[in-house]
């Protein structure tokens, strides 16, 4: 005997099966990028871009003085960066008879669901910023292009890119952890963050000493974070998405679209590399519901409108202090 799963819209009385007015799990969003952005806040009524300098350093200079001699002057100079926020928006309705006949508590519940789109949107659109920056290693040194990524992450590309923010002086996310023996952890290095699906956490395990989230120093790991390797602390979510079918033709051994393997695109950042920003006022959306009879558009009230509006904008902030490696994943770990 089977089971069936089946969708509906309007409420209809079960006569002969008992219908528990509990709602079922469902999968919520999972969301950590918020977590690492740099947070600012664009008052109303005043521009729909927020503009921030940033002082470009002198550098070096070992000229020994000379006596009686003014040195040449340099000027001082600014890297401007700028946020332009967009406007979204998302609408569900619910009818009159759902509304004041059913069982389900479909307002309620739809504004719910509102909550998870708008958390589920802004994970999508930070990350959908975050993998466009420029400082790009492929899964081995030879390629160059998406086109040609066919090999999962290694030690070795994962070094690059840590040495890559190195010399940029990103800053570490996470300090020293001596760990402790009464708790079953290990020491753990200062860490970049790195940013990826949870498709890779076979390949990452894979590498030369990984360390599970669980052993990492007193055992205080960022949430959702999967483990460690060196100076990089993989967090891992389903949010990340990869970019399905642009690697090179697929041979079986990696996941892929049928032709081209899947490229999962893999971000470590240091602190304060990139940043989101809202309206004021916009911090915390709460869902607008409207009910009962509306002028033109629903003159019966037939219909309940949850609808949601917020504004916001994600930005990288310095490109050197994050770098995206692109790889693809073994199909069978």
């Amino acid at each position: 005997m089977t089971g069936t799963v089946a969708t509906y819209t309007n409420p209809a009385q079960a006569t002969n099966v008992l219908h528990k007015k509990e709602l079922l799990k469902h999968a919520g969003p999972i969301t950590c990028l918020d977590k690492y952005a740099q947070k600012f806040t664009l008052p109303q009524n005043e521009s729909d871009t927020l503009s921030m300098d940033r002082m470009v350093p002198f550098g070096f200079d070992d000229t020994v003085a000379t006596e009686g001699v003014v040195p040449d002057s340099v000027g001082m100079d600014y890297e401007n960066v700028q946020m332009v926020i967009q406007e979204y928006e998302h609408l569900a309705r619910v009818t009159s008879r759902k509304w004041r006949l059913s069982e389900q508590n479909a307002v309620k519940d739809a504004a719910s669901l509102q909550a998870e789109f708008i958390m589920n949107v802004n994970e999508l659109l930070c990350w959908n910023e975050i993998i466009t920056g420029t400082v790009v290693f492929y899964d081995t040194a030879a390629h160059t292009l998406r086109t040609q990524v066919d090999s999962p992450i290694t030690l070795g590309r994962q070094r690059k890119m840590t040495r890559a923010l190195d010399d940029a002086k990103a800053r570490w996310i996470t300090s020293v952890n001596q760990g402790g023996a009464r708790e079953g952890t290990v020491p753990s290095e200062p860490a970049y963050i790195g940013l990826t699906h949870t498709n890779m956490k076979s390949d990452i395990r894979n590498m030369p000493g990984f360390i599970h989230a669980s052993e990492i120093g007193s055992g205080k790991a960022p949430p959702y974070a999967f483990g460690q390797v060196e100076d990089v602390i993989y967090v891992l979510t389903p949010q990340l998405f990869p970019v399905i079918g642009s690697g090179a033709a697929q041979d079986g051994s990696k996941i892929n679209n049928g032709t081209l393997n899947d490229v999962y695109p893999l971000v470590i950042i240091g602190k304060d590399a990139y940043g989101s920003c809202v309206l004021s006022g916009f911090d915390s959306v709460k869902p607008n519901i409207m009910t009962g009879p509306v002028k033109g558009a629903d003159p019966t009230g037939k219909f309940v409108d949850i609808g949601v509006l917020w504004y916001r904008v994600d930005k990288i902030l310095n490109e050197t202090w994050m770098a995206r490696g692109e790889f693809a994943v073994t199909l069978n770990p």
